[in-house]
C-alpha cells in the first residue's frame, strides 16, 4: 500500500490531499455451499478453494476554513475505486459427487463520498460532527462451471 499526502494554505483555506493505492497479493479464497430440492431430498454441494487478486485506488481532498482560533468549516470530498478478482475450484459431493465445480467472481466498485461539518478543537484533540452523503456504484460478474471429473485420481 502506497499513501502520498500534500497540504497548505490559500488565502485563510486549509487544503489538504492524499492519495493511495495498492495491491492485493496472493490471497486465498473458500467458497461453499450446500442445497436440498425439494426439501426431503439428498442435499449436495460443493467445497470449492481459490485465490484472490485485485487493485485499489483512493484520494481524499479535505478543505477546512477557519471561524474562529479553534473553530473550522471542514468539507470533505473523498473518491476510492477497487477490483477483485477471485477463482477456483472444487469437488462437488452428495448427489452430484464425482464431479467439480469451478468458479469465476469479478468485482468492481467506485464509491464518492462528500460531508461537512464544524471541527472544534479542545486541547490537542479535535472533536468534528461530520455529515457525510455516499454515493455507490459497483459491478459484479460471476461464472459457475460445474464439469464432470477430469480421471481417476485426480484431485485438483
Amino acid at each position: 500500500m502506497f499513501k502520498g499526502s500534500v497540504d497548505g494554505k490559500v488565502g485563510p483555506l486549509d487544503i489538504e490531499f492524499t492519495l493511495r493505492g495498492g495491491f492485493d497479493f496472493a490471497g486465498e479464497d473458500k467458497w461453499s455451499s450446500e442445497t436440498q430440492v425439494p426439501l426431503g431430498t439428498p442435499v449436495s454441494g460443493y467445497d470449492a478453494k481459490g485465490d484472490v487478486h485485485g487493485w485499489q485506488i483512493g484520494s481524499e481532498l479535505w478543505l477546512r476554513y477557519p471561524l474562529a482560533q479553534d473553530l473550522t468549516l471542514p468539507l470533505l470530498v473523498r473518491l476510492d475505486y477497487q477490483a477483485q478478482k477471485r477463482d477456483g475450484d472444487g469437488p462437488d459431493w452428495g448427489t452430484a459427487a464425482g464431479n467439480r465445480f469451478a468458479y469465476k467472481d469479478e468485482q468492481e466498485s467506485l464509491a464518492l463520498t462528500v460531508g461537512g461539518g464544524m471541527d472544534k478543537e479542545f486541547g490537542k484533540r479535535r472533536g468534528s460532527p461530520l455529515v457525510s452523503t455516499t454515493t455507490i456504484s459497483g459491478r459484479e460478474r460471476i461464472s459457475l462451471r460445474p464439469s464432470l471429473t477430469r480421471g481417476v485420481g485426480d484431485d485438483r
